[in-house]
C-alpha cells in the first residue's frame, strides 16, 4: 500500500485526467487522490490488524473502533473542516486520513494489547 500510495500520489493528475479534463475538477481531484495516498498505510494496517482480530472473535472491538472512528473523524472532523470553517472540500480529505491512520494505530494497540487471544470463540 505504500508504494501504491506512492504511485498515486505520483501520477494522480494522470489518474483523474482519465475521468475529466475539466480544470476545476482536475485541481480537486489531484488535491483529494494526494491526500488520500497519505492514508493508504493506515488502510492496509487497520484492515489487516482488523480482520486478524474479528477472525480471533474480537468482533465488538473492531465493530466499535471502525464506526467511531469513521464517524468522528471521517464524518465529523471532514465535515467541521469543509463546512463551518469554509475550508472547502478539499480539507475534508484530512478528516478520512486522520481516521484511517488513527485506526490502524488503536488497532495496532488493540492486537499488540493481546486481550484477543484470551476470547472464547
Amino acid at each position: 500500500m505504500v508504494c501504491l500510495g506512492l504511485v498515486t500520489f505520483i501520477f494522480a493528475r494522470q489518474l483523474i485526467g482519465l475521468f475529466t479534463d475539466d480544470p476545476e475538477v482536475m485541481r480537486i481531484g489531484v488535491l483529494g487522490l494526494r491526500s488520500w495516498a497519505f492514508a493508504m498505510p493506515g488502510m492496509a494496517t487497520n484492515e489487516t490488524l482488523a480482520g486478524g482480530l474479528r477472525g480471533a472473535g474480537n468482533t465488538r472491538w473492531v465493530f466499535i473502533l471502525n464506526t467511531a472512528g469513521m464517524w468522528t473523524m471521517r464524518v465529523g472532523v471532514g465535515a467541521l473542516l469543509a463546512f463551518p470553517f469554509h475550508l472547502g472540500v478539499q480539507v475534508a480529505w484530512i478528516g478520512a486520513v486522520l481516521d484511517r491512520n488513527i485506526r490502524a494505530i488503536l488497532m495496532w494497540r488493540r492486537f499488540a494489547g493481546g486481550k484477543w487471544q484470551n476470547i472464547r470463540v
